[in-house]
């Protein structure tokens, strides 16, 4: 019997092939499953931003329509009217009929802004949780229960909007409909036919051309082309459907010389604007969206200086253009999600298991592998040498400045007061020592080519430019203000040095800078400030004699003649260079001599403290003793370790594999590095100033351009960091391509969505996300049911859904080191690199803080633990106020009462304390609340003004306190007494977020106001009395005596 053949060549051929095929059709189903499910996240993330009401007020209507407004603007006014009252409307028309005809000369362009169809937010909200629950009744059963604080509004938002121009005409294809709008009639034509719902977005633009064709049927042939009239006048721009010119040599009716403006009217066949169209345009809007609500129509006049159309951002969020344009690369199947998203966004939003986690606090093993001084930032920003940054500090410096293509995303975790803001310090000097490594290659410096000549004009060529920016953003414009305003004046170090000083003075408004290292660049108007600041006309020198010159190049070539001129100056480049070298060489090896230390202490390290304590009770002995090793196992088992009571404090404190000597070398590695480029920029002034100018003004107009690392890298020579808001980055770097910005620094990253980053994830080679997830969230206006019925029963979404998700922990979960705490449930949580060393507030704050919120693994420092014993403050406290009568609001007059009279006493015992300690400075004090109605009542009681021994710093609810403190806090925990108020007390303690928000404000006092009967039995509020009475005074009834 013969033998089959089990194999053959080609047999084995193919069954490669099928191998193959199967495997590419694996891959093919998984890069579809991938595929689907970021089209769900994006078309979520799309719908949420589309249907978020943008609320307008009335008090900030004209600073949100009025971004290009100068100094010099008269003030803006604002016409309103309604059904009921048409005097608005009247005055609003007699304003337009006085406008100029065919031509003007103006120093301001008048621009009218209406808003057509303001309705309350509420009603809107309302109209669409009823039309989904009727599309989706299959989930709006299951809704979970929500505080009727979490989802009360009394804003306003917009149905749409339009211009008037100078001469009174209509602006064509000015018109802009609210996406939530457009949301909203796609919705009750939904209701209606069943039909799948159009992309808002094209349905906003659909809407518009309706409006503009039903009401404006004549302007196809009444406008004049824009072509034809730029033809006529190349050095004039389109703007408002008028020709405008700057015109040189003109003077103000006044005499001074500020330059005014022709202006001409493109439709002169156009009649002026009739207000009355508004009242129908709104009419047929809302007939459209079957929504049968009363109206305001709100006009603002405005006067702006610039020729660049200004933005309506009142109306839309700013991140759905560039939700929708990846979304539709997804749709269309354009290419992978790998090739489409940008590794950070990739890994941002991958819910794959990842690494293996690595607890640096519980291992030892695992915070050494971080601690390895080869990786220590090489520059050291200049703080007093006394002020070393702690181990995991300098743990998650390191993280940051070693992070490459391969994980480019570092999450740093810490709460309020452990130093944040240094990490980033630490950032700034590493690189800018890298790019003065760069510099100190160049043989001579004078006849050095520095620029490339690109379309737009000059750009310091790549090498020293494209990897080196530093972005710093956020969704808090205060945040990213604090820490910009900071840098400039954060010096420390024993040696003084400056960096032009003058220019950052100037940009600032202020006085006592020592070096222009960062400013505040993200809003269109901070880039006019910026450029006019520095390229302003000066006619005459420090000698009085008349010159053409900007400010910044006379800046710069006075600064150079001080210095003794070209020849002087390279002269000292040169030292400069030697000396930077020196000091390079040295910092190497001072911490080649700590790597043999470190290596040494790494040997035998244990993979966890528990595994350590454990080896130590192997023995029988050991076992039957076991109480007696309890002593020593409160000894340390190495320098690692963070997390065994008695030690970890010693060991949190400690300066870990650096010295005075090493710091102090690497403080003026950093100012070398600093120096250096100073000079080259005094080298070469003529050369950079035309560069820097070039750029900005590409920044400004948002220039499309292979070039624009080069472009914001000429800037960030001259400034290293830039700091932006997320809403300004999509309109500074939209156009921007992936890695194009080399370091985006996220703050405050625990109150963003991550759709709000979208934009800079997209272009970001480095994403450093610095923030607390046991702060408050992300702030969602929508209401959470309608977030919910968006997402369906499949929960499965809301992990990248805020608020049930931040970027924050999106990026935690990217993490392989980092550590984990239990939550208030009890359940466990990872996080990012912990920074645990907390600096601001003594206890009791400190200790509810960290029962609260993080486990207990902070750390309170030895200094602040002998001010609480030292005691030279007011102690803390509850005062308990008990309501006579039930009350209707969550403002309680008997608190308010309380909180006057709290106020006064204040006063007196700071005065005392202060007589006492010999303190001269009046202490600061903030005044919080979870509730916007006691926030309101406060604001207009007159007990805000400042007292002798006080400032007051803010006022308001505890969601505007963030990134701000005080020496005192004044809580006001307000509610309706009773049963009334129990979901709003709920919302307040549940989880505790808000109240370790409230608590962590303060450094010395915590004041508490509020019904204890009502609060003390929220589990939370039991850890804030049982601290009060440990550390502080307890439960009051009445003011004390005395503090």
């Amino acid at each position: 019997m013969q033998t089959a053949k089990i194999f053959s060549p080609g047999s084995c051929c193919i069954g490669i092939r099928i191998f193959v095929q199967i495997d590419k059709n694996i891959r093919q189903s998984r890069m579809n499953t991938e595929t689907e499910k970021l089209k769900k996240i994006f078309s979520l993330w799309r719908d949420i931003e589309c249907l978020t009401p943008f609320e307008i007020h009335e008090n900030d209507f004209e600073s949100l329509l009025d971004p290009n407004n100068s100094a010099h603007s008269p003030r803006s006014s604002i016409f309103k009217w309604d059904e009921k009252n048409n005097r608005g409307r009247t005055a609003f028309q007699h304003e337009l009929n006085k406008s100029p005809v065919g031509t003007d000369t103006a120093e301001h362009i008048t621009v009218y802004t209406i808003c057509a169809g303001v309705i309350p937010t509420e009603l809107y909200v309302k109209r669409v949780e009823e039309l989904l629950r009727k599309l989706r009744p299959d989930c709006s059963e299951f809704l979970k229960d929500y505080s009727y604080e979490q989802m009360r509004s009394n804003g306003r938002i917009a149905l749409g909007g339009f211009r008037v121009n100078h001469f009174g005409k209509f602006v064509p294809d000015s018109i802009h409909i609210s996406y939530a709008f457009a949301y909203l009639i796609e919705l009750s034509r939904m209701v209606k036919d069943r039909e799948k719902i159009a992309d808002p977005v094209s349905q906003a633009v659909s809407v518009a051309i309706s409006i503009q064709s039903r009401f404006w049927p004549e302007l196809d042939t009444s406008i004049s082309s824009a072509e034809d009239a730029q033809a006529e006048l190349p050095d004039s721009k389109i703007l408002y459907q008028m020709k405008c010119r700057r015109m040189k040599g003109a003077k103000t009716r006044d005499g001074k010389s500020r330059r005014i403006m022709q202006l001409n009217d493109l439709s002169p066949s156009l009649p002026i604007f009739d207000a009355n169209i508004v009242d129908e345009i709104v009419k047929f809007l809302l007939k459209e969206a079957e929504l049968d609500v009363p109206y305001e129509i709100w006009v603002a006049k405005q006067f702006q200086v610039s020729t660049q159309p200004a933005p309506m951002p009142f109306m839309n969020s700013p991140y759905v253009v560039e939700i929708e344009r990846i979304l539709a690369l997804l749709k269309d199947n354009f290419a992978s999600p790998e090739d489409i998203l940008s590794k950070i966004t990739y890994s941002i939003l991958d819910d794959s298991p990842g690494p293996d986690r690595k607890d640096i606090l519980t291992s030892p093993k695992a915070f050494a592998d971080l601690a390895n001084p080869k990786h220590f930032n090489l520059g050291r920003w200049p703080n007093l040498i006394q002020h070393y940054l702690v181990p995991l500090q300098q743990a998650a410096v390191e993280a940051i400045c070693s992070c490459d293509d391969y994980s480019p995303v570092v999450s740093i975790s810490g709460p309020p007061g452990t130093g944040k803001t240094e990490i980033v310090k630490e950032l700034v000097a590493d690189v800018v020592v890298r790019r003065a490594f760069v510099l100190s290659k160049i043989k001579n410096i004078g006849v050095e080519e520095l620029f490339d000549d690109i379309a737009e004009g000059l750009a310091l060529k790549s090498e020293f430019s494209e990897d080196f920016s530093i972005i710093v953003a956020s969704n808090n414009n205060n945040a990213v203000e604090n820490i910009t305003k900071e840098l400039p004046y954060s010096y420390g170090f024993e040696r003084q040095t400056f960096y032009f000083p003058e220019l950052a003075d100037e940009l600032n408004h202020t006085e006592g800078a020592w070096g222009l290292i960062s400013a505040a660049l993200g809003k269109g108007i901070n880039w006019q400030r910026f450029y006019k600041t520095l390229f302003r006309r000066k006619t005459l020198d420090s000698n009085g004699t008349k010159v053409k010159k900007t400010y910044l190049e006379g800046y710069l070539l006075e600064q150079r003649d001080q210095e003794g001129g070209q020849v002087a100056v390279e002269k000292k480049w040169e030292e400069q260079r030697a000396n930077f070298k020196k000091l390079l060489g040295e910092t190497v090896s001072l911490l080649k001599q700590q790597d043999s230390i470190y290596k040494n202490q790494r040997k035998d390290l244990p993979e966890s403290v528990s595994q350590k304590v454990q080896q130590r009770r192997s023995g029988l002995l050991d076992q039957i003793f076991a109480d007696g090793l309890e002593d020593e196992d409160a000894q340390p088992i190495s320098l690692f370790d963070f997390s065994t009571r008695g030690v970890k404090e010693i060991n949190h404190e400690k300066r870990l594999y650096s010295t005075k000597e090493i710091d102090i070398t690497r403080t003026e590695l950093f100012l070398s590095a600093l120096e250096l480029h100073r000079l080259t920029i005094l080298i070469h002034a003529k050369r950079f100033v035309r560069a820097i100018e070039t750029c900005s003004l590409a920044s400004m107009r948002n220039v499309s351009s292979v070039y624009r690392a080069q472009m914001l890298g000429t800037i960030t020579f001259l400034v290293p960091v830039i700091s932006t808001t997320f809403a300004a980055s999509v309109i500074r770097f939209g156009c921007c391509t992936k890695k194009t910005l080399p370091w985006v620094v996220i703050d405050e990253a625990s109150q963003a969505s991550p759709q709000s980053a979208l934009c800079l994830m997209q272009r970001a080679k480095r994403l450093i996300v610095i923030g607390d997830t046991r702060q408050l969230p992300p702030v969602v206006s929508l209401p959470l049911p309608i977030i919910e019925m968006l997402i369906g029963k499949d929960k499965y979404y809301e992990r990248w859904i805020s608020p049930y998700c931040s970027l924050q922990t999106l990026a935690d979960n990217t993490q392989e080191y980092g550590t984990w705490f239990r939550n208030f449930s009890g359940g466990k949580e990872w996080t990012g690199l912990p920074l645990r060393v907390q600096r601001r507030s003594i206890r009791p704050m400190f200790r509810i803080s960290n029962a609260l919120s993080y486990s207990g693994q902070m750390s309170l420092p030895g200094h602040l633990e002998e001010k609480f014993k030292k005691g030279k403050f007011i102690r803390s406290f509850w005062l308990d106020v008990s309501p006579q009568s039930p009350s209707d609001s969550n403002c309680i007059p008997e608190e308010m009462e309380a909180a006057s009279q709290l106020l006064d006493w204040l006063d007196n015992e700071l005065g005392r304390t202060a007589f006492f300690n010999r303190d001269s400075e009046p202490k600061t004090l903030m005044i919080c609340t979870p509730f916007r109605a006691v926030s309101g009542a406060l604001k207009a009681s007159g007990l805000t003004k400042n007292r002798m021994n006080f400032t007051i710093e803010k006022i308001g609810t505890i969601h505007t306190m963030q990134g701000r403190q005080a020496d005192v806090v004044i809580f006001i925990l307000g509610s309706r007494n009773g049963k009334a108020g129990y979901y709003a007390r709920s919302w307040v303690c549940e989880p505790p977020n808000l109240l370790n928000v409230a608590v962590s404000r303060a450094r010395e006092t915590l004041i508490v106001i509020g019904n204890y009967e009502d609060w003390h039995s929220f589990m939370p509020m039991g850890t804030v009395i049982d601290a009060l009475e440990q550390d502080g005074l307890g439960i009051l009834t009445e003011l004390p005596i005395n503090g």
